[in-house]
């Protein structure tokens, strides 16, 4: 949960583990707070240099989702012209979209 969702803390990310909240960051806005939240929901860690300016923070995440939901469509028209297996299909779509987020030698 963050920015406007969260209601003492708009400018910040609850980051959990197990169900647990084990940390919350606090950053320059709103829209860095969502930024954050976006890549961490991607499985994306460690330290990235974010924007600071809400607008730019606002039109990063705009983007990141765009080409997410391009690469989700892409990928699954893909599986889909390979097998005709509907767990097949999500199992191959899924891997596709891991090595497109992390890269291929993630694991």
């Amino acid at each position: 949960m963050c920015g406007a969702n969260h209601m003492f803390t708009p400018n910040g990310v609850q980051f959990f583990q197990k169900k647990k909240t084990v940390q919350l960051e606090e950053y320059a806005g709103v829209e860095q707070a969502a930024l954050v939240e976006t890549l961490a929901n991607l499985g994306i860690r460690g330290e990235i240099e974010m924007p600071v300016n809400e607008v730019e923070c606002l039109n990063c995440r705009k983007e990141i989702e765009i080409r997410i939901k391009e690469a989700q469509t892409r990928f699954s028209g893909l599986a889909a012209s390979r097998t005709a297996s509907e767990n097949l299909r999500e199992e191959i779509a899924a891997l596709l979209f891991r090595w497109f987020v992390h890269g291929k030698s993630s694991g």
